[in-house]
């Protein structure tokens, strides 16, 4: 259902477009705008994670938000019927949760004492083909940023690699906070698991009051309408998978920014004008086979080979489909170190988003087999041009549409015959390793009780 913004006020989107800002008839707005600012200063420590005097900021800012919730409740008790019978059993039951008393004395020590103690955990691994390899875990100097502390490391590990190893090796350092009052937790995700119960205690008073608590979205095609839950239960923009790493390259010491840029635009307007600059309405994409979901990737060839025609180039781009909509980036690496690093921050997308089917758009460089020496199609003087569109789904689905070309002397393209591979990629390792752990979590709830359980 899509809605316009005059419908919600304060529309306050987090960057990943998600929305908490209550409606303009909200029987609760000030506990709800509270609940907002706690979501967004959430937010905001996310993004300075590696920076420590922003990140503790912004994490005091967000226990403060925390408290104010019900404080803010409290004040509008009046219009919750019968509110003081269900706040007293709300009460009881945050009153026996670990983390919402956590969250009490936490803001009441910030606020009256003294910042939180905290410390910073970390683990090194460096990035070799599509794999994983462990250094060490240890903790870190709290003070110490993400830089410095891969700096630190670049000059006591890469030193002991191979140099044909160091060649597109990336080391990778992934940070955690942990607070000491709550040391076996990273400290985001006690505060997410505290906004959770805050969240599901606003959601029934505006039940009380025979409304719906309703968050918004804007996903890739820049509608706004009432987002889907994640799977776990969070919301989507707060669910497991954030990434809170650092990358360097251990050839060059050169530090990694590849991230998705999301594409975002009034999707009616773009539709429009795609139609007319590359000419969409010129023939029909194949659809010989509506009723298989990987038909959409062929589809995107189509519209990819009128794209190259009319550019002379084709950026790479992203598209997860999720239950909140399609969701688009643009990504832009320039080596196969950087491909690494862009792809794991896309398999952290898929996590948090829910997505459930992944299409990868974009040229490539190609080798026939007959001409392999052992290196790259990117290092060979032998190399071919193509558009590559790959797509996976989460019930293992795959398929991989290959259209070689050439370039004329003006600049014209030509394209030989599309090859079509029902196969996985390695580049879509990353989110396959999303989708295991998926289907791995869901075999053991589904699981029947063991005897132990079950006499329990």
């Amino acid at each position: 259902m899509m809605i316009q913004p005059k419908d919600a006020i304060r529309l306050a989107c987090c960057e990943h477009g998600i929305s908490l800002s209550p409606e303009a008839d909200c029987p609760v707005s000030t506990a709800h705008v509270r609940l907002s600012e706690f979501h967004l200063l959430w937010h905001q420590a996310a993004a300075s994670y590696d920076n420590p005097p922003l990140f503790h900021a912004n994490l005091n800012a967000a226990l403060q938000a925390s408290r104010n919730v019900t404080f803010a409740l409290q004040a509008d008790k009046a219009k919750v019927p019968d509110f003081d019978t269900w706040y007293a059993a709300w009460q009881a039951r945050f009153g026996k949760d670990r983390v919402m008393l956590w969250l009490r004395d936490a803001r009441n020590q910030v606020v009256k004492q003294t910042d939180l103690t905290t410390a910073s955990r970390a683990r090194a691994c460096i990035l070799l083909s599509w794999t994983d390899e462990l250094v060490r875990e240890f903790d870190t100097d709290p003070a110490m940023s993400n830089a410095d502390l891969l700096a630190q490391l670049v000059r006591e590990d890469a030193s002991q690699m191979p140099a044909f190893m160091r060649q597109e090796a990336v080391l990778c350092v992934e940070r955690e906070w942990v607070a000491e009052s709550f040391p076996d937790c990273e400290l985001l995700s006690v505060l997410e698991g505290g906004f959770r119960s805050l969240h599901a205690l606003l959601r029934e008073a505006h039940e009380r009051c025979g409304r719906t608590m309703t968050e918004y979205t804007r996903p890739g095609d820049g509608s706004l309408r009432p987002a889907v839950p994640h799977p776990s239960g969070r919301l989507v923009c707060m669910a497991p998978g954030r990434a809170f790493d650092s990358y360097v390259k251990l050839k060059s010491g050169d530090a990694i920014a590849v991230t998705p840029q999301p594409i975002v635009d009034d999707a009616m307007e773009t539709a429009e004008k795609a139609a007319r600059r590359y000419k969409l309405k010129d023939g029909k994409p194949d659809r010989a086979a509506p009723e298989d979901p990987l038909a959409f990737g062929g589809n995107m060839m189509w519209i990819a080979k009128k794209m190259l025609v009319r550019d002379r180039r084709l950026h790479t781009v992203v598209m997860l489909r999720t239950p909140n909509g399609l969701y688009m980036n643009a990504l832009e690496f320039a080596d196969q170190a950087e491909k690494y690093v862009a792809m794991r921050h896309v398999a952290a997308d898929v996590e948090r988003l829910g997505a459930f089917a992944v299409i990868l758009v974009g040229e490539v460089w190609t080798l026939p087999v007959d001409k392999f020496r052992g290196i790259r199609p990117t290092d060979s003087p032998e190399r071919e041009e193509a558009i590559c569109v790959e797509m996976a789904t989460v019930e293992g689905g795959s398929r991989m549409w290959t259209a070689p070309f050439k370039r004329g002397l003006l600049g014209g393209i030509k394209f030989d015959e599309t090859g079509i591979a029902d196969e996985n990629s390695n580049t879509f390792l990353p989110i396959r390793r999303v989708w295991r752990r998926w289907d791995k979590e869901r075999t053991a709830r589904e699981a029947p009780p063991s005897a132990d359980q079950s006499a329990t």
